[in-house]
């Protein structure tokens, strides 16, 4: 490792130190954090799921690997939350049992859990049901999304259904077979937590969200497109999946690359359902996280995640 990759890591490491201690303590472990406003009736309501990941990249194995479901704490995210709600967003963090403690049907369930508590109880908090909308990044994309395509594929097997506004995925892996490929490729499928979080590889499709919406194309008795340039509105195939998508993605992300995001979206748009997929020029896969915790209001995710959510933005696709 040279010595400029050595100052880059101390220096990316300093400045999450930083963003992380200019945040009170009492806000810490809030299961609501940063509630100090004054929030109406009609406040939006984002959910961000930690993305169980380490903040920093190996040190031994540098732009690599990252630890996708086996590390990661919601307090990591006390000053993105805190950000948003500097613009009226309130946030709700959702800690999912990690690897090796759980895999992955505990975490959709306490995924599941946490979206119907929030359901249940966020109006005490002064949020807006009709207004929730899911954010996470990278394996908390996956397991939102995942959750999302189960509910709507089997919904007797969740008692409680829970209606999102939308839902934002940051530099998700959402085909876990060809990310395992990817992962192969570059000699670290062994390292990686992902196989054994799965339940093997047999496991791979049943728990890729892309999966399940060409489970869900296939089964359907009849194609739905939706053709937005004509300005035709198609009604969605499958009854149980209303929810709006946007799925982000930075173009120099190599630790989950962006055509993760493009084939989900154009999955999604077969479907009937509104997607739209925003690539974003020279970031990887954790630059929009610091765009958020470092109150970058200019920076483009920012404005496109503060505009889907606070004037009620419908996605539309463009063919990536």
């Amino acid at each position: 490792m040279g010595s400029t990759t050595i100052k880059r890591k101390r220096a990316k490491q300093s400045r999450i130190s930083e963003l992380l201690s200019g945040v009170e303590d009492e806000n810490m472990y809030s299961h609501l954090p940063g509630l100090k406003h004054n929030f109406t009736d009609r406040v939006i309501l984002m959910f961000w799921v930690i993305m169980g990941m380490a903040w920093f990249n190996i040190i031994l194995l540098p732009k690599l690997i990252r630890y996708l479901w086996l590390l990661g704490d919601k307090w990591h995210y006390v000053a993105l939350a805190d950000a948003l709600n500097h613009k009226g967003i309130l946030c709700v963090l959702i800690q999912y049992t990690l690897y090796p403690q759980g895999t992955i049907d505990v975490m959709i369930e306490d995924v599941h859990a946490a979206l119907t508590w929030t359901k249940n109880n966020i109006s005490k908090h002064g949020g807006d049901v009709k207004r929730m909308y899911f954010m996470g990044h990278s394996a908390g994309a996956h397991l939102g999304a995942l959750t999302i395509m189960k509910q709507a594929v089997f919904p007797e097997l969740f008692k409680d259904k829970v209606h999102l506004e939308g839902f934002i995925g940051l530099s998700g892996p959402y085909d876990l077979r060809e990310y395992y490929i990817y992962e192969h490729k570059r000699g670290v499928e062994h390292l990686s937590p992902m196989k054994p979080t799965m339940r093997g590889l047999e496991n791979l499709q049943p728990n890729s969200p892309t999966f399940w919406a060409k489970h869900i194309r296939h089964n359907s008795p009849k194609p739905a497109r939706r053709n937005q340039a004509e300005g035709k509105k198609v009604e969605p195939i499958c009854p149980h999946l209303k929810c709006k998508f946007w799925l982000m993605h930075g173009n120099r992300d190599l630790t989950v690359p962006h055509e993760c995001s493009v084939q989900f979206a154009k999955e999604l748009e077969t479907l009937g359902l509104p997607v739209q997929y925003i690539e974003y020029d020279k970031r990887a896969h954790s630059d929009i996280l610091f765009d958020f915790m470092d109150k970058q209001w200019d920076s483009p995710p920012v404005q496109d995640t503060l505009n889907i959510v606070t004037k009620g933005y419908t996605p539309r696709f463009q063919q990536p």
